[in-house]
């Protein structure tokens, strides 16, 4: 994946380091929540600038399964899971509206989800489609073992810690749309690798059966 016009540059994911205590029976450790860079890098892996930060959270619902753990209790360990599980899943299971919305795509066989919770780029490297170029990263990288892949689109701009002061840090002393129509941006961004709408909510899926493609 080379960008740049001058010279050849690659994007890399660096992970943060882990510490895991497992607790056999506690729900909680179901939960993997990986977070980390967006490294640059030249053609001799030397990095060379750091392009922004990702999370995600995989949902290991089977192996809760396994351990006669229900699905509800691995996803009621935080908020945001908790907020996945009552908008896309029905008697431990993803809801008629989901299946209806991935079919004929996918057949059901996991209760497995991953979450693709936050993606920032930094202002210079925003355009040229790096944030699907990275979203297809995290998917390829993350993905396996799952049945659906989901996000709730958000615009930074409308977070809750951004202020006036720190709007051009971020860079988004630009943005001046409204949250309904840079929401709808976004959704229509996304679409281009797969993702579509539920129905009634803000969140978007895709089922990890179709194939990834490159931007």
């Amino acid at each position: 994946m080379a960008h740049g016009e001058e010279e050849f540059r690659s994007f890399v994911l660096e992970i943060e380091a882990e510490r895991y205590r497992g607790y056999l029976g506690d729900p909680v450790f179901y939960v993997h929540d990986i977070k980390g860079k967006i490294l640059v890098e030249d053609e001799n892996g030397t990095i060379l600038d750091e392009a922004g930060t990702f999370g995600v959270i995989y949902v290991d619902a089977d192996s809760a399964a396994a351990q006669r753990i229900s699905a509800f209790d691995v996803f009621d360990s935080y908020q945001t899971t908790y907020d996945y599980f009552a908008t896309l899943y029905e008697d431990m299971d993803f809801a008629p509206s989901v299946r209806k919305l991935v079919e004929p795509d996918t057949w059901y066989w996991s209760s497995n989800l991953l979450i693709l919770d936050r993606l920032i780029v930094h202002p210079k490297y925003r355009g040229n489609r790096l944030g699907l170029e990275i979203l297809v990263m995290l998917m390829q990288r993350f993905q396996a073992g799952a049945q659906l892949v989901a996000m709730n689109p958000y615009p930074l701009q409308f977070e809750h810690d951004v202020t006036a002061e720190n709007k051009a840090e971020r860079g988004l002393a630009d943005f001046t749309c409204s949250k309904d129509y840079a929401t709808r941006r976004l959704r229509r961004y996304y679409a281009k690798i797969g993702f579509r709408r539920v129905p009634g909510t803000t969140y978007m899926v895709r089922p990890t059966s179709s194939p990834l493609t490159q931007v």
